[in-house]
C-alpha cells in the first residue's frame, strides 16, 4: 500500500504533538511494509526534499492567511 502523509508542519528542531503523530505513525507504517511519503509545509524550514528516517519527504511554500 501506498500512503500520502499530509502536515501542517514537521520540523525536528521544533519538536511538539504533530511530529509525535507524524512520527510514531510512520514507523509503524514501515513495520507493515508499506510505502509512506510526508508532504508538509516549510515552516520553519526552507522547501525542497530530504529523506527523513528513510522516507522521502517534500517541502511546500506556506501562507499563514490572517
Amino acid at each position: 500500500m501506498r500512503i500520502l502523509q499530509i502536515a501542517r508542519r514537521y520540523v525536528r528542531s521544533d519538536w511538539g504533538g504533530t511530529e509525535n503523530v507524524v512520527s510514531n505513525l510512520t514507523r509503524e507504517i514501515l513495520l507493515r511494509g508499506h510505502y509512506t511519503e510526508l508532504w508538509t509545509s516549510s515552516a520553519l524550514s526552507q522547501p525542497g526534499s530530504e529523506m527523513l528516517e528513510g522516507v522521502p519527504t517534500r517541502r511546500f511554500d506556506y501562507l499563514y492567511p490572517y
